[in-house]
């Protein structure tokens, strides 16, 4: 079972789109979040925000390129993936179902 998440924070960098050979497109880029003052979840003083990478495929990935760009405020659902790394830490990953831009400023 899939765990179902949303995601909001800035982008960080331009996303990245390929098409495949097959002419699947696929956008990827990172996004820097941090829990609002809102959020039940709290982090530390000073603590650093979070990394999400975001990945889209066909239709979402082809709009990606049109609508997203470094620096948006983005709202992203989808799919959480966790990949433990090689020293210990752990990769946030969401294979993204809908992408938006978070107008709350």
């Amino acid at each position: 079972m899939a765990d179902r998440v949303s995601v909001g924070g800035h982008v960080e960098a331009a996303p990245r789109i390929v098409v495949t050979a097959e002419g699947l497109a696929v956008a990827s880029f990172c996004v820097r979040t941090r829990p609002e003052n809102d959020s039940r979840i709290r982090l530390p003083a000073g603590s650093a925000p979070g990394r999400v990478l975001v990945t889209a495929l066909g239709d979402l990935a082809r709009s990606v390129r049109k609508a997203v760009a470094a620096g948006d405020r983005v709202v992203v659902s989808g799919v959480l993936v966790l990949r433990a790394l090689d020293d210990g830490a752990v990769s946030a990953e969401v294979h993204a179902e809908a992408i938006g831009l978070d107008i709350r400023g």
